[in-house]
């Protein structure tokens, strides 16, 4: 019974230890507004319902879940690359996926409520 107890603790924990890490890259509101001054792509990482409902303006929408499919559609592994969710945490995923695939400038804008200050 302890053993159990134990184990449930350590995985409720090493969950919210990614879940915290995601959230710890979230770039400055200043250094995400430079990237996009300076002409980064803007990617939206949420589902098409939540894009849909609200978005950062020239933002393009590539879902985490299709993100592996679509790396094609980021062009230059060079270029600057701001992406967004709702809270930080799939774009935290995000920026992890595009550079173990070789892009270089991902920075992790945060949740849209973070993109519009």
């Amino acid at each position: 019974m302890k053993l159990k107890l134990i184990t449930t603790a350590l995985v409720i924990a090493a969950v919210f230890s990614a879940f915290f890490y995601m959230k710890s890259d979230i770039a400055s509101p200043s250094k995400v507004k430079e990237w996009i001054n300076s002409g980064a792509l803007i990617v939206d990482v949420r589902t098409p319902e939540e894009f849909a409902s609200a978005q950062f303006h020239n933002a393009i929408n590539i879902p985490l879940s299709e993100l592996d499919k679509n790396l094609q559609l980021f062009g230059d592994k060079e270029m600057k690359i701001v992406v967004y969710c709702r809270t930080g945490n799939r774009s935290g995923q995000a920026k992890n996926i595009l550079e173990k695939n070789g892009f270089t400038n991902v920075i992790n804008g945060g949740g849209l409520s973070d993109m519009l200050k």
